[in-house]
């Protein structure tokens, strides 16, 4: 364990996309050298939180309700914004529910409107 407890930084599982992001900008900000314990979910990693365990670069989206409740206090970070892809991957001859197709539409649909977000080659 680290001499300073507080140094704990509960991650999440190494395949989530937000993971590079935050590890990236803690090393930047010289404050990559602690303690890290991977949890395989947010809702895991929110649970340790509110029992002191350690802290975490969570995003806002994810902790609205605790924010908004008092159970959290944050910091906003001002980091420009870094992609988070999605990804989508469907066996070629299975069924898809209308559900999932339209939700691929729209994906689809979003991406072309908005060239911005564009799916690299």
């Amino acid at each position: 364990m680290p001499k300073d407890f507080h140094a704990v930084n509960l991650s999440p599982k190494y395949s989530c996309s937000w993971r590079p992001i935050f590890e990236e900008y803690l090393y930047k900000e010289g404050k990559g050298d602690f303690f890290k314990i991977e949890l395989p979910s947010i809702e895991a990693i929110k649970k340790c939180i509110l029992c002191g365990l350690g802290k975490c670069m969570l995003p806002h989206f994810t902790i609205n309700k605790e924010m908004e409740n008092g159970e959290f206090s944050g910091e906003k970070l001002n980091k420009t914004k870094s992609p988070i892809a999605i990804y989508i991957a469907t066996h070629k001859n299975k069924w898809r529910s209308i559900n999932l197709n339209t939700f691929i539409d729209y994906l689809n649909n979003y991406q072309k409107t908005n060239k911005k977000y564009t799916v690299p080659s």
